[in-house]
């Protein structure tokens, strides 16, 4: 079916077609005037044209009122009131659409406008003359750009040559063209080599947290922050090059797509690839850090921007708090952000957001590999509970670990400060150290603290489990019956060795679920995010009561095993789905599969034998049920 395309135009015809036609309801109704003629008034009068064909002084008042009325409302200034909300919708879900794509690592170096890549491919332009399949556009180079050049280079032989095809052939032919991609090559230097010509690369000190180290290299580097370079030859760096669109963009458009990517390390590593975005973001820090804490599904929660802004206080070197009280005094109020503390802020947070994806990924990986390696019939089955296991995470386990790196990283800042800056007293330090006290962390959810904590131990991180204790392990008991001023770990630091350093998979947190009646029953809306799930205290409660069953067997109560396996980290469904626990049916729920879970009957002789749990609770850490 034919529809009309919404756009500008057709929104203006609509408003002036609907003001012709309202003459017919508001003037015709009273008789005095033919159809033709009521309708020939409010088209002239939503046009402006003031062609009548009845004698005004023939109307009566209320229809003298309405053609006075509709030419104000089908005036040009007006109707571009109306149409701008809709303009700053469409552009602002424009925008969304391309932020994705021009900053994607990944993106191909043809220099050619961000939407060619997108699935509906309209033009910005307003260029009615351009042609539709016009794909690629030239590139110009100024000539203090090749003055410059030539200066850098100075007796060098190097000419860079860009190749690019012309796309303007008929649909038929489009689909058989293979636009030559852009490249650059260098002219062989006809210097006579030796090692004098080489020169040691240093690499940024971001490069050399991800692992980087000291290299000899060819050729000068004329922009090594836009880290393109190899250790033998300067190669051109494809995610770099695609960042030279933003110079065509004005500030204000840039704050939108920064606002709108609402992603950490995305926004960190494009101010280090883009100059012109690193620009606006010092122009404006506080505003862009503010939006990027308010858009982010996992920072917009309260208790997560407090953190943010919490440890954005700890990053002003000026600030001193003598004691707890004071800081909580002065943490009241939001920061005064500026570049050097947006940075930090953001620093955190895209270091907290690399953590978290090697956190989950690790943890799931744990679990599948221990799914895989028990016997088929301890739980149904392994095939099918690993491809249950494998499935996409979900909102509410990647707050949990969020959750948990935030807490850390606030309590590990604030104890640095408290030790190295501000020179706290003893007693001030153990009630620093009652983190869960004084931030009113629930019992109930503080083992995520730990379960984290036992991950970033594996990937190498020193960390301290009782900061008052450097030489304590991890604990194999649950935290839940610890004294609530049990501190929590403290790490020193939070970069990865190199070896765990290297680039993986990253991903920006999906926005949180809707309250549905699906989400709400398998308690995955954002409203539930500070509640236990109920196979967490499932294992905790059967743990306990097998212990005193058979008092020599605490396997059950050893979270060691059971912190790698992210047992705290995951959602209802999903251990539910590989069989590990079950769900009170009390009403038929939906499944987030599609199905459903019939209710349970209410008469225990009716039910279903139940299904024991402990056994392969016993079979995931590779022991036998006593």
């Amino acid at each position: 079916m034919w529809k009309p395309p919404i756009n500008f135009l057709t929104l203006h015809y609509a408003w002036i077609i609907t003001l012709s036609i309202l003459s017919l309801v508001i003037i015709y109704p009273y008789g005095n005037l033919k159809a033709i003629d009521a309708y020939f008034f409010g088209a002239s009068a939503s046009t402006e044209s003031g062609l009548n064909t009845v004698d005004v002084k023939a109307l009566k008042t209320y229809q003298q009122v309405y053609i006075y009325i509709i030419p104000i409302l089908g005036n040009l200034g007006f109707i571009n009131i109306i149409v701008v909300v809709f303009r700053v919708r469409w552009f602002e879900k424009r925008l969304r659409a391309i932020a994705p794509h021009l900053l994607r690592p990944n993106a191909p170096p043809e220099q050619q406008d961000a939407e060619a890549h997108l699935k509906d491919k309209r033009s910005l332009s307003s260029n009615d003359d351009e042609a539709p399949n016009d794909q690629f556009s030239s590139i110009e180079i100024d000539d203090s750009d090749k003055e410059r050049a030539r200066v850098e280079t100075r007796d060098k032989s190097s000419r860079v040559s860009l190749e690019l095809n012309d796309a303007k052939a008929d649909d038929t032919a489009v689909s058989n063209i293979n636009p030559t991609k852009q490249t650059i090559t260098f002219a062989e230097d006809h210097r006579p080599s030796s090692d004098m010509d080489k020169a040691l690369y240093i690499p940024p000190p971001w490069r050399r947290e991800r692992g980087a180290s000291f290299s000899e290299i060819d050729e000068r580097l004329h922009d090594e922050d836009d880290g393109c370079y190899n250790a033998k030859t300067i190669v051109p760096c494809s995610f770099t090059y695609n960042m030279d669109s933003f110079k065509k963009l004005p500030p204000e458009v840039i704050q939108q797509i920064l606002a709108n990517i609402s992603d950490f390390a995305g926004i960190e590593n494009s101010l280090l690839a883009s100059r012109r975005l690193n620009a606006v973001f010092q122009a404006q820090p506080t505003r862009i850090i503010q939006e990027l804490i308010l858009l982010n599904p996992i920072t917009c929660m309260p208790e997560i921007q407090k953190l943010c802004y919490n440890l954005g206080h700890l990053s002003i070197s000026s600030l001193q708090c003598p004691d707890l009280e004071h800081y909580h005094q002065t943490c009241e109020d939001p920061p005064i952000l500026g570049y050097t503390e947006s940075r930090h802020i953001l620093k955190i947070g895209a270091q907290i957001q690399r953590l978290a994806c090697k956190c989950l990924i690790i943890m799931r990986e744990d679990l599948i590999k221990t799914l895989d390696n028990i016997p088929a019939d301890s739980i149904s089955g392994p095939p099918l509970q690993i491809q249950n296991a494998s499935q996409p995470f979900t909102w509410t386990e990647e707050y949990h670990t969020y959750w948990a790196l935030w807490h850390l990283h606030h309590y590990s800042h604030l104890r640095k400060a408290a030790t190295q800056r501000w020179n706290w007293n003893e007693s001030s330090i153990r009630e620093l150290d009652a983190y869960n006290t004084w931030s009113e962390i629930d019992y109930r959810t503080a083992e995520r603290l730990w379960t984290v904590s036992a991950v970033l131990s594996d990937l190498g991180l020193t960390l301290n489990w009782l900061p008052n204790d450097p030489e304590a392990e991890e604990p194999a008991q649950t935290i839940w019956p610890a004294p609530e001023e049990t501190s929590i770990p403290f790490f020193p630091s939070f970069d990865l060795p190199p070896i765990q350093s290297q680039d993986s998979s990253l991903w920006a947190t999906p926005d949180p679920p809707e309250d549905t009646e699906l989400t709400s029953a398998w308690m995955l809306a954002p409203r539930h995010r500070a509640s236990r799930h109920w196979h967490v205290a499932h294992l905790y409660l059967s743990g306990i009561n097998f212990t005193r069953t058979v008092p020599a067997c605490y396997s059950l109560t050893n979270m060691k095993p059971w912190r790698r396996l992210g047992w705290v980290i995951w959602d209802g469904w999903r251990i539910y789905s590989i069989g590990l626990s079950n769900i009170a049916r009390k009403k038929k729920i939906p499944l987030p599969d599609g199905g459903f879970l019939e209710q349970e009957p209410r008469n225990p002789r009716d039910r279903k034998p139940g299904i024991d749990y402990v056994a392969r609770w016993f079979a995931m850490i590779g022991e036998e049920k006593p």
